[in-house]
């Protein structure tokens, strides 16, 4: 009935039996082997349900498959190779249960959907969130591009690039995990805004292609929470595009603001005829109020806001509330510390003051993404927001690119966007340029073409309005030329389409 197989030093032995009934194995490097036909094999495991474990099984691909759920409909928790039964994985369940699901135990909190419906998770009403604080110096792009690139396969499973508004495009690298980490918690700051994943209909025109991220990432934001999407993204073919927002009753916008705007331009009147589009969700630029009056007084749009504030480096890091408006966001809190130093110098700045973003990520595999010089500008918002959430609130104040040393003299483009908007009038886009002349340097602000737009008016806008500018001028170290132009013809990003604040030619 059994055959003995044994090695010559009683090292290890092998039993064959010709019985098909389980029996204790001697164990101590002894097998014993039982003929077992297929057909009989629930009948024969099933009453020993309560015992079996893991179970090794060799053959074709097809035969592992179909033994494997006939071992586990006989009660086996865990299937192998065979001689792989004593590996393991981190995590992996024992006896057909996660190893601390019997020390816990599943709550539920029902709240009122009206009252709640932009929030995703009670946590940041009850109290802040708290991060070990950032430590090291202060690093710039080359100093995260350098060892993104050294990062192992486990590591770097996804790669963007960013859109290149402010120099060469960087390449950055996620997880799947930290990429699905940070769309959840995009998709919550979406929620604070005012999204609603049941009644709005959006088309996302976001760039799309050259391993630019936006387009993709706002796909995936839109799958987690469920909302219906037109994946248009963002083409040349303005009436095409419009047609498509109109013939599926998109409600909601999602993409660029310079994007937004030459769309809503060029196809006013099928649009205003429409007379669907509720909300805009922008990110990667700022609207200007008087663009932002434009929309709701034109359009009919109810709501304007950030659809995150983000960087393919690190991506997203704030988002804004009902209650926010403007530049101002909380602070993603459970990924990110933020600080704010010194324009000049690294050191904190005053509460209130104005200065330089650095951010520290704690949600990177791989990475250590700590104190970076994202390249913005802002000041903390003081005090609690009125939507109730601790999370701590900025406001974006440009971009450090956007401050020009020109004639001896430091201007700001958001000093001109400003002024043009508020005494100007100015509801279009606007960019600077800067070149050199044999005599002196040259600013040339450019802005966009329309039927009230008046170059010489906004010219002594700027002049009055700013005093270093206007002292440049009279010095005779600047000529300042405003000029208005299509849309189409000012400087963007080729990969994000974002149109460029500043245009320095001079080097």
């Amino acid at each position: 009935m059994t055959r003995v197989f044994a090695a010559p030093d009683g090292s290890w032995r092998v039993m064959a039996d010709t019985r098909s009934p389980l029996t204790a194995s001697p164990l101590h490097r002894s097998v014993w082997v039982k003929p077992l036909p297929r057909e009989r094999l629930i009948a024969t495991l099933r009453p020993m349900r309560r015992y079996l474990q893991t179970a090794g099984l060799a053959g074709s691909p097809c035969d592992v498959a179909e033994l494997s759920r006939t071992a586990l409909a006989a009660g086996v928790t865990r299937v192998t190779p065979v001689g792989a039964m004593l590996q393991s994985y981190a995590g992996e369940p024992h006896d057909g249960v996660y190893a601390l699901q019997r020390y816990s135990r599943r709550v539920a909190v029902q709240a009122d959907p009206a009252r709640f419906a932009t929030t995703a998770c009670l946590d940041d009403l009850a109290r802040p969130v708290v991060l070990p604080p950032p430590t090291g110096p202060l690093l710039g792009k080359e100093d995260v591009q350098a060892p993104a690139r050294e990062l192992g396969r486990a590591d770097a499973e996804l790669y963007f690039r960013s859109g290149g508004s402010t120099g060469a495009p960087a390449l950055s690298v996620f997880s799947y995990d930290d990429y699905d980490t940070q769309m959840h918690a995009a998709a919550r700051g979406l929620l604070a805004a005012g999204y609603d994943p049941v009644g709005d209909r959006t088309a996302n025109l976001f760039y799309c292609g050259g391993m630019y991220g936006s387009f993709i990432s706002f796909f995936s934001v839109l799958e987690r929470l469920g909302g219906v999407q037109l994946p248009l993204s963002a083409g040349p073919d303005h009436r095409a595009t419009a047609q498509a927002i109109v013939d599926h009753g998109a409600d909601t916008l999602f993409g660029m603001p310079s994007y937004l705007w030459q769309l809503l331009n060029a196809e006013a009147d099928a649009l205003r005829a429409y007379g669907g589009l509720r909300k805009v969700f922008y990110g990667g630029e700022h609207f200007t109020e008087e663009q932002r009056r434009t929309l709701k007084a034109d359009f009919g749009i109810e709501v304007v806001r950030s659809v995150t504030y983000g960087s393919t480096d690190l991506g997203p890091l704030g988002y804004q509330c009902t209650e926010s408006s403007g530049g101002v966001h909380h602070l993603h809190a459970d990924l990110h510390t933020m600080e704010i130093v010194d324009l000049a110098e690294d050191r904190p700045v005053a509460p209130g003051e104005t200065g330089r973003l650095v951010f520290t990520t704690h949600a990177r595999r791989g990475q250590q993404l700590g104190r970076y010089l994202i390249g913005d500008l802002g000041r903390e918002v003081p005090g609690r927001c009125a939507c109730g959430r601790h999370a701590p609130r900025f406001e974006l104040m440009g971009r450090t690119g956007d401050v020009m040393r020109v004639a001896t003299y430091f201007l700001n483009h958001r000093r001109f966007l400003t002024l043009a908007g508020e005494r100007g009038g100015l509801r279009g886009e606007l960019q600077i340029r800067l070149d050199r002349t044999d005599v002196r340097e040259r600013l040339t602000v450019r802005v966009e073409q329309a039927p009230a737009t008046d170059p010489d008016r906004l010219r002594e806008v700027f002049l009055s309005g700013y005093p270093e500018l206007r002292s440049a001028v009279s010095e005779g170290l600047l000529d300042l030329v405003v000029e208005a132009t299509p849309g189409a013809s000012l400087d963007r990003s080729p990969t994000s389409g974002k149109l460029l604040a500043v245009v320095d030619a001079r080097r």
